[in-house]
């Protein structure tokens, strides 16, 4: 198993998070074959012999061929949407470098949703069928199943090292940055994040504070963070940047923040 190249690797634990056990990949020259491998007793040695049965081959771009089933006749291929398809990959080409820094084992996970995303709201468990729609113009495998999917997301959000390199980088590319906080309401039991706090309301309810940094020169968000909804606007404030170097950038905040106490010796500040 440790020979295997890494795409049948990765077909093999898709396979596993389907559900699918007993599946095993035997490497013979350059070609792989799968086998259902199984251990039974046997009475005649007493103890455990391992069973195989051959089930097909794996190839790269065919997938999984089963048993006695030629690849060159298995059937007509998907047309798959080539222009949507590569105006996206071009709209992803800077952030990529960035990603697969910030997050090595799920960049290809993350640009795959960020591309059927953009179709609309796709569910999890329907991410895979609108990936392989979309023509896969630098022949990424990310994987899609659902539960895979809901690990990355996990994996992501609490990785704030990973966000640091990307949104680091788009704050970098700007002099001028706009600050906005938003509450989400949740009574969740889950959500750690989920404390009272006062909304702009002024009433007390269990929410998540949801801080923004844009780029006024761009126009393109550089920072989203989910903080504790009991923090106060000004400390979410200081917590939002403090993780980001923003000397000599402007930063601008509506009359609400404003109105507070901020010292002004890390970085000049514009209200509006």
């Amino acid at each position: 198993m440790g020979s295997i190249e890494e795409w049948a690797r990765k077909w093999l634990e898709d396979q596993r998070h389907e559900g699918k056990t007993c599946l095993e990949i035997k490497m013979r020259g350059s070609k792989y074959y799968v086998y259902h491998s199984t251990n039974r007793y046997d009475k005649e040695i007493k103890k455990g012999r391992k069973v195989s049965k051959y089930l097909g081959k794996l190839d790269k771009e065919g997938g999984f061929i089963p048993k006695g089933q030629n690849k060159h006749v298995a059937g007509p291929r998907n047309i798959t949407e080539y222009g949507n398809s590569m105006l996206l990959h071009e709209m992803l080409k800077d952030i990529k470098p960035l990603l697969k820094e910030g997050f090595p084992d799920h960049w290809e996970e993350i640009c795959a949703l960020a591309m059927v995303g953009v179709s609309g709201n796709v569910p999890l468990k329907r991410a895979k069928d609108a990936w392989v729609k979309l023509y896969n113009a630098d022949d990424i495998n990310p994987s899609l199943n659902p539960k895979n999917l809901s690990n990355v997301l996990r994996g992501v959000g609490v990785n704030r090292a990973g966000q640091n390199v990307v949104f680091k980088e788009l704050t970098d590319m700007s002099n001028q940055l706009v600050y906005d906080l938003s509450s989400v309401f949740s009574r969740s039991m889950s959500i750690s994040q989920a404390e009272k706090g006062y909304n702009k309301d002024k009433i007390q309810l269990p929410q998540i504070n949801l801080a923004l940094l844009c780029s006024a020169d761009t126009g393109l968000p550089t920072m989203i963070r989910s903080l504790p909804g009991s923090v106060k606007d000004i400390k979410t404030l200081y917590h939002s940047i403090n993780e980001l170097d923003i000397g000599g950038k402007v930063l601008v905040l509506d009359r609400a923040v404003s109105s507070l106490s901020i010292s002004t010796n890390t970085f000049p500040i514009t209200v509006v």
